[in-house]
């Protein structure tokens, strides 16, 4: 697993395959499997021109996927559009009959983050406070303090103390992340065999009839499988209208790694 910071705004988190601000204020946008990796490949390759066939080869012939050019400018589109939400505009760029490009100014993984910590540590301090730490480290003649069992309980509730407001801290944030995930156990509004359809997000209004309609449609015309149980969702938040599939491998939670997407509308912008 890797965290990715862009331009010092935006974070991908590849195995969860989410694209948020670093602030947080808003819902993590969710990319499907093959945008997820086609992501990765571009953020590894930042400033480096890829070709057509190297895209296809590293995002769907490796994992034993069909690949094809429409799939490539769809995911393309989908991630534009995705990093364009986040304020990050033109970071992708087209080159006509070659292939594509990430252009960001700055791209930063968690390990390289921790890795810079300590010299500005040392920038921090000066030279004369360094050089008395060291004569403290190097001093063999202090004297060890006799053990005081007071000052240990009082050490131990502390901790104790620590402990468990780490894990109040921790039951939060769990049953935040948990209460704001795409994916809802809530009733779906129609269902079709054994494909139950949702909105994308608890807290939409109800689909109408016309859109539940639009979205059997999608699924008899791109012959999607509903005599296996699966989880059909629709959104239309981001001016364009968007149907993830996704299949139920076990229990009713479906994992974004077995989902992928349509986009609804006849043409997508490149």
């Amino acid at each position: 697993m890797a965290i990715y910071t862009i331009n010092s705004r935006v974070i991908f988190n590849d195995q969860m395959g989410s694209l948020s601000l670093t602030e947080g204020r808003e819902d993590p946008t969710i990319l499907a499997a093959p945008a997820s990796r086609l992501l990765i490949l571009l953020i590894k390759n930042n400033n480096k021109v890829l070709t057509r066939d190297e895209i296809l080869t590293e995002v769907w012939e490796n994992h034993g996927l069909v690949a094809s050019s429409n799939n490539l400018y769809h995911y393309i589109s989908v991630i534009r559009k995705s990093l364009a939400s986040l304020g990050e505009d033109n970071i992708i760029v087209t080159l006509p009959k070659v292939g594509f490009s990430m252009k960001a100014l700055s791209i930063v993984t968690e390990s390289e983050e921790k890795k810079n910590v300590l010299p500005y540590v040392e920038e921090v301090l000066d030279k004369q406070d360094l050089h008395k730490i060291k004569l403290t480290e190097n001093n063999t003649h202090i004297k060890k303090k006799p053990f005081n069992f007071v000052s240990y309980k009082r050490n131990i509730a502390i901790a104790a103390g620590f402990c468990i407001l780490l894990v109040i801290i921790l039951v939060i944030f769990l049953s935040y992340y948990k209460s704001n995930q795409v994916y809802f156990n809530y009733p779906p509004i129609d269902k079709i065999n054994n494909c139950n359809i949702y909105p994308l997000k608890k807290a939409l209004p109800g689909l109408d009839n016309l859109a539940v309609n639009e979205v059997k449609s999608k699924l008899e015309k791109y012959k999607l499988d509903c005599n296996r149980d699966a989880n059909v969702y629709f959104s239309n938040e981001r001016g364009y209208k968007l149907i993830y599939y996704c299949t139920l491998l076990s229990g009713t939670i479906p994992n974004p790694q077995d989902c992928f997407n349509i986009i609804v509308d006849d043409e997508v912008s490149l």
